[in-house]
């Protein structure tokens, strides 16, 4: 069995048991369901179950990808170049999560729809996208979106920051 392999048979068979440990112990425990809840969509638990299910899923993906590649041999002929290129995802893997973390530090001051559409925007050039007529469309009409569903028919309280009269009943 190649390295590769048994790294991404183990990885699924840790993501299946976080799944599992989470979907069956943390969440139940976790999360308190109202009774009055009108749609399933709707209940507290929903998304991150839902969420939750996608990442058992994703491990169970992972251990058949290992499994059926399991015989086939590797490329180690560049080692410094594969060296450079786990640096260089490690890296941007970072940067993510420090703008993650800026953004959410700036929640309070400049609302969650505004960070939203920063973050979606530099996430997106992080990522490699470089076409203008993609990068502005997605960040900008996703995080409006979902800020009308949530606060409109959803009715949860969604921080606005500085733009707060701006949107002042937009989501109702």
């Amino acid at each position: 069995m190649t390295s590769a392999a048994r790294t991404d048979i183990l990885l699924g068979l840790g993501t299946i048991g976080l799944a599992a440990f989470l979907s069956l112990y943390l969440l139940p425990l976790g999360i308190v369901l109202p009774g009055n809840t009108e749609t399933r969509a709707l209940a507290p638990d929903f998304w991150p179950t839902i969420i939750v299910e996608i990442a058992g899923l994703a491990g169970a993906c992972l251990v058949v990808h290992g499994w059926l590649n399991r015989r086939n041999p590797t490329d180690d002929d560049d080692a410094s170049s594969d060296v450079r290129e786990k640096l260089a995802v490690a890296a941007r893997v970072s940067v993510a999560f420090g703008a993650m973390f800026a953004c959410y530090w700036l929640v309070p001051t400049l609302g969650l729809v505004a960070g939203a559409i920063a973050l979606c925007a530099f996430l997106m050039v992080l990522g490699g996208e470089r076409r203008l007529l993609i990068i502005l469309p997605v960040s900008i009409i996703l995080p409006v979106l979902l800020y009308l569903f949530f606060a409109g028919f959803a009715g949860v309280p969604i921080p606005t920051g500085m733009f707060e009269g701006v949107l002042e009943g937009a989501g109702s």
